[in-house]
């Protein structure tokens, strides 16, 4: 490693030209250089670092930009602690008042600390809108499909008491929401409406009819109590689903929502049939003079008997092709279903000019990922070990390791000092001042900049900065047991396969003993949360399916019941495949859930849709009956996909990338699954029996009671 290169035609003997640090002082050579090309190629990155910050600031290689490291001690999870410390930030912020020195002055908080309440902020506000939102539009929807004032308390009413009932019973069990399962809020509402409206339509349908109020209570609720019950047990089987993964988060999602869908249905059927008798004793109403529904009014309810039954045969060999494209869909997008950038789920405002925001100009102001992963070795003996191990790692793959650097305690102490310090001393001799004298100027300038000083002595641990030894203490006090990583900020470290590649590193390390020192950090908890919904994904769906069919299975009893009704789910189910796969829908850790919730809130619309069609093909041919269905509670059912529409919609509005997601992924499996219970199954049922003679559509309004009801 020669320090001094000289013009070829200097004498001395073969042992000095020998010498890597050998200087000729009898040759006057002026054309003498110093060169320490491969001394920078070597240590360029370190000495690029050792450079970087010359007056003592952390700041932009252009100087418009500086950054404070603030660091907390302990625990960055508790969301009060977190709250403080950012709020003592920024008043002292505020107290120097920035724009008093320059008016285009900026100041903003970034890192883990900032991040975790600005996501927990955004989805309290995300949910609170939601919420509001759904309750404006559920009430809406209620009073222009029912054309009444009474029919939003009548709705109402039991959906509070069911959701109460199932977030008080969930507190005892559960504690508070999670990030996971908090906008439960405007879901169940959304969902566990369903059991109102169609209860309270046919208690109306009923009225029409000349019943009293007490028999069309009754049957009402006699007409309605089976479909609603196998739906509900249905949806909260479907929640239930999500009990099988093994991410707590999800657990409580398929809690609080079984919970709900039962809690919701039992609402509905205790208290809505006396609230129904309350209002009728105080404020009686004229049967002859009740109003239809929207969707019974004028020639709403005729649309889609009439669309179908003119060729219904022609309307299912549609429905079977286009349910087997978008089978063949469904198996591709399952190919590969997983979103892999998960910064498509962060909150839009962390990244346009919150945490995310300022995050980004500081990892430019350091160049690298200023938030290291922290390994804890269970001895300090085994540090050693590690950092030999990922220092390998980092030599073997190069630029594009997953990681950059290692650090230790021991690693920022070298060792056999006392050698390289007498190889030090005497580099410092042979750089002296007379030896110098026959470099040129820019030579002799370079000489004296890389020239060890004249004071070095051997330092140890405790001789380090208080500033570097604290990123190396544990609470207790203890040193020399952590080590830090930096990962490779040149990687896409949002993205599935870079996490996975340094969680993979650093998760298990294996020791020469046969040991493994396992470690944890923000890049394992995601990677395995992406490793959950790779296993528990298809687990819960699973489930959802088998639990959903033994219900159906209970239900029907028959053979050819259970086949309609869950062939039906599956053509919705594989539709939400085909939808998913066109609009480049993935998966991922928060929506996946979607997918055994869209079995359960799915098999409510074919249950109710094919429950009426039985009840009406006792008096009447199959295809009329299919017709009858669709002009009574065919009505209801789409008002109950619409209600549930709007509570899933509502998280579009929602400013965090994943809520966002769940509610595409769930709307369109709700859109997918009412057509295939309005349109694609009556269909069949019609084509079934066209070789009978056509009956007429029998009129909502004149139609007996008794002609009706007689087998319910």
């Amino acid at each position: 490693m020669p320090l001094i290169r000289r013009s070829a035609n200097f004498a001395a003997g073969p042992k000095a030209r020998a010498s890597p640090l050998f200087v000729d002082l009898d040759d006057t050579d002026a054309n003498a250089d110093f060169d320490v090309s491969d001394i920078e190629a070597k240590y360029a990155n370190v000495l690029e670092l050792a450079k970087r910050f010359p007056d003592g600031y952390f700041e932009s290689k252009d100087q418009t930009e500086l950054a404070i490291v603030v660091v907390q001690q302990g625990l960055s999870f508790g969301l009060e602690r977190n709250r403080a410390l950012v709020a003592a930030v920024e008043s002292l912020v505020a107290d120097l008042n920035p724009t008093h020195y320059d008016p285009q002055m900026k100041v903003g908080l970034g890192g883990d600390v900032k991040n975790l309440i600005e996501e927990q902020a955004s989805l309290v506000e995300d949910l609170a809108i939601a919420s509001f939102v759904v309750v404006v539009l559920l009430g809406l929807v209620v009073f222009v499909y029912f054309r009444r004032w009474r029919a939003i308390l009548l709705i109402s009413v039991p959906v509070y008491v069911g959701c109460s009932w199932c977030f008080a019973l969930s507190y005892l069990l559960i504690g508070h929401l999670n990030a996971s399962s908090a906008f439960l809020g405007p879901i169940v509402p959304g969902n566990g409406i369903n059991y109102g409206l169609i209860l309270l339509a046919r208690y109306i349908e009923q009225r029409r009819a000349r019943d009293d109020v007490g028999t069309a209570i009754e049957r009402a609720v006699s007409t309605t109590l089976h479909a609603t019950s196998a739906a509900a047990l249905a949806a909260s089987v479907a929640y239930g689903s999500l009990m099988a993964t093994d991410f707590l988060g999800f657990k409580h999602f398929g809690i609080i929502g079984g919970i709900g869908m039962v809690s919701c249905w039992a609402a509905t059927f205790l208290v809505m049939p006396p609230l129904i008798a309350w209002f009728e004793a105080v404020r009686p109403t004229d049967p002859t003079k009740e109003r239809l529904s929207l969707y019974q009014s004028g020639q709403l309810a005729g649309i889609l008997p009439r669309l179908i039954g003119g060729a219904p045969r022609l309307v299912a060999a549609i429905g079977t092709a286009i349910s087997l494209v978008a089978f063949g869909l469904c198996v591709q997008y399952l190919s590969d279903p997983l979103e892999k950038d998960f910064s498509k789920l962060r909150s839009t405002y962390a990244e346009g000019e919150g945490a995310a925001y300022w995050e980004d100009k500081i990892d430019r102001i350091f160049g690298r990922y200023l938030a290291p992963q922290i390994i804890v070795a269970d001895d300090p003996a085994q540090v050693p070990e590690i950092v030999s191990y990922l220092k390998e790692a980092i030599a073997r793959e190069g630029e594009n390791a997953p990681i950059v650097d290692v650090q230790a305690l021991d690693t920022l102490v070298p060792p056999d000092q006392e050698a390289k310090i007498e190889v030090l001393e005497e580099i410092r001799r042979m750089l002296s001042e007379e030896h110098l004298a026959v470099l040129s100027p820019d030579a002799a300038r370079m000489a004296r900049e890389y020239r060890p000083p004249a004071d070095l002595e051997p330092f140890s641990q405790k001789d380090l900065p208080e500033s570097v030894r604290r990123d190396f203490r544990e609470l207790d006090g203890q040193e020399g047991r952590v080590v830090l990583v930096l990962p490779n900020l040149k990687l896409n470290l949002y993205h599935a396969t870079e996490i996975a590649r340094v969680a993979d590193l650093l998760q298990h390390i294996p020791l020469s003993d046969g040991g493994v020192v396992k470690s944890s950090g923000s890049f394992v908890v995601f990677n395995d949360m992406l490793r959950a919904v790779e296993i528990d994904g298809p687990k819960a769906t699973l489930y959802s399916l088998l639990g959903i069919i033994v219900l159906t299975i209970v239900a029907y009893r028959r053979p050819r019941h259970v086949l309609i009704v869950v062939g039906t789910l599956i053509m919705g189910v594989c539709g939400l495949g085909a939808a998913a796969f066109l609009t480049d829908l993935r998966i991922n850790f928060l929506n996946f859930i979607a997918l055994p919730i869209t079995f359960g809130v799915g098999i409510d619309y074919a249950v109710n849709t094919y429950s009426r069609y039985l009840i009406e093909s006792e008096n009447q041919d199959r295809a009329s009956a299919a017709k009858r269905a669709l002009a009574t509670t065919g009505g209801a059912v789409f008002l109950c996909s619409l209600t549930t529409i709007i509570g899933y919609s509502s998280l579009l509005i929602a400013r965090n990338g994943a809520l966002v997601s769940f509610g595409k992924l769930a709307v369109l499996g709700e859109l997918t699954c009412v057509v295939a219970a309005l349109v694609i199954m009556p269909s069949f049922l019609m084509a079934a029996r066209q070789h009978e003679s056509p009956t007429v559509l029998p009129a909502l309004t004149d139609e007996p009671a008794s002609k009706r009801c007689s087998s319910e």
